[in-house]
């Protein structure tokens, strides 16, 4: 009987096994490398993580939904931590707390890019709790410290074609003129590729052939980012341009967008495309580039009382799920009760309301309302929180090489 068994075990092919281990989920098959060395190795390869990654998006099941906070005032000891939770909309549970990470200022920048989550100079992956600090970048700007001020920022992107994930980080210094106004210095780009162990070391990105890149820079919002279908988003300040960047390509371009797009303005993903969304949610902008620069316009029906409740009251988008045909927006409501807060403020609980957006019936739903965050100071939400969803994608990438820790 037990030779049987072996014989039955040994006999499975190994394509079967893949298929059968793509359907689980990433918490399980991080037990089930301890199997055996085939499924360690199963699990492990390339083409297995790229296929359940894939296979993440499109699994049936529900919707899982990433939610950061960053309360005030920020940690027990004042520090500025980020606490992360999960919310599935098709339950009544409460958010469940996954992580909460140490925060290295960066301006507020955090992208959630195909399964990973890139904040200050860290990028953390939620499925295998891996955080993989980022080496120092060389600052190669050298100036008179007492009159320039430099901003760095880190851009997480995927190239599709590739499966490969990339940190873009953009340096630069500025100054005031004479006349107040900012004048801007030298900057500089480069660029470093996820997973390559020791050979993961930053490198210099062409820019200085692509339209006077360096000069530019000061003029593009490098807190409004999205990355679509291989290539990074940056909206920008003026002369209509959007800032491009190719990830597999690593090639910077610039795209103008439409005439009607506002100032406010939220970039987010819908059908595989590069949305554009103002704050009046009566129409948005999708990027169509298979023949040239291409802008579509679609109408949005929003009831009238979601608009008009000032700017902390607004229905927010904030992503898009089920391959971007709904869209995720968020809403602030108060309460009657009154909360005291540090340093004597007093201030009415408010409530967040998460909706989807249909965009083939154009209609607009409420899934869940969040009103108590276990873990966060007072356990509320309030104005001074900075508040983001994305849906969660499993991803079973390891990071290699700089310094990774697992908490």
């Amino acid at each position: 009987m037990e030779e049987s068994t072996e014989e039955t075990k040994n006999s499975i092919p190994q394509d079967i096994i893949f298929q059968v281990l793509k359907e689980l989920p990433a918490k399980s098959l991080l037990r089930f490398r301890c199997v055996s060395k085939l499924w360690c190795s199963i699990v492990d390869s390339p083409l297995f993580i790229n296929s359940h990654r894939g296979r993440s998006h499109t699994r049936q099941g529900g919707i899982t939904i990433l939610m950061l906070a960053q309360p005030y005032p920020y940690g027990p000891d004042g520090e500025h931590v980020t606490h992360f939770f999960s919310i599935n909309p098709q339950g009544i549970e409460p958010p469940c707390p996954v992580q909460t990470l140490p925060f290295a200022d960066n301006f507020g920048l955090i992208q959630f890019v195909n399964g990973l989550v890139c904040y200050g100079n860290n990028v953390w992956n939620p499925s295998t709790r891996e955080i993989l600090t980022l080496p120092p970048v060389p600052c190669e700007l050298v100036s008179n410290y007492t009159k320039w001020t430099f901003f760095s920022y880190c851009f997480l992107g995927f190239a599709p074609n590739s499966n490969e994930y990339k940190v873009v980080n953009i340096c630069q210094k500025y100054r005031k003129g004479l006349n107040g106004d900012k004048e801007t210095g030298a900057s500089q780009c480069k660029i470093l590729t996820l997973g390559l162990g020791t050979g993961s070391m930053w490198r210099d990105i062409d820019s200085d052939s692509d339209d006077c890149l360096a000069s530019q820079l000061s003029n593009f919002y490098m807190s409004r980012v999205c990355c679509v279908n291989g290539t990074i988003y940056c909206w920008g300040t003026s002369q209509g341009k959007i800032l491009a960047f190719d990830v597999e390509q690593e090639k910077f371009r610039y795209i103008y967008h439409p005439d009607d797009a506002n100032f406010s303005i939220k970039l987010i993903q819908v059908r595989d495309c590069l949305a554009l969304i103002n704050t009046k949610l009566d129409k948005f902008w999708m990027l169509d580039e298979s023949l040239g620069v291409n802008w579509k316009t679609e109408s949005l029906i929003i009831p009238h009382i979601y608009k008009t409740h000032g700017p902390w009251r607004m229905l927010i988008p904030v992503g898009s799920i089920h391959r971007g045909e709904e869209i995720l927006l968020h809403w602030r409501r108060e309460s009657d009760e009154i909360l005291h807060l540090p340093e004597g403020r007093v201030q009415r609980k408010e409530f967040l309301e998460l909706f989807y957006y249909e965009l083939q019936g154009k209609s607009l739903r409420k899934i869940c309302v969040i009103g108590h965050l276990p873990g966060l100071p007072n356990s509320f939400v309030d104005t001074t929180s900075q508040i983001a969803f994305a849906k969660q994608v499993e991803c079973l990438f390891r990071f290699k090489g700089c310094s990774v820790s697992q908490k």
